[in-house]
């Protein structure tokens, strides 16, 4: 995982997309979880800042999410990272906020 602590607030690289709601078609991961066992969880958001991605799943029955980062492998798989560094996730977290309350 990129843990990059001399990440700057740059709103112009900030770019969220939200699912449009009459276009709703909820998009699933399936993702391994540390019991090897399967997690279907719904993509509520994805951004970018400062050339890193950033993902909100949710489970399918839940209204809370949480933020992971996102790379890309060779051949196009998304791998999707726990966030470990405390001062990241909270970056990341009040960015997403704003914009998400942007759009509200």
């Amino acid at each position: 995982m990129n843990n990059n602590p001399d990440k700057k607030n740059n709103k112009d690289n900030e770019e969220l997309e939200l699912i449009d709601d009459e276009e709703y078609e909820e998009q699933i991961v399936e993702l391994i979880n540390d019991e090897g066992k399967i997690e279907r969880l719904v993509i509520e958001a994805s951004f970018h800042l400062d050339d890193v991605q950033y993902a909100v799943l949710r489970e399918e029955n839940s209204d809370e999410g949480m933020i992971y980062s996102v790379d890309e492998t060779e051949n196009g798989e998304m791998i999707f990272n726990i966030i470990e560094d405390e001062e990241e996730l909270k970056e990341v977290i009040e960015i997403y906020e704003a914009m998400a309350d942007d759009l509200i």
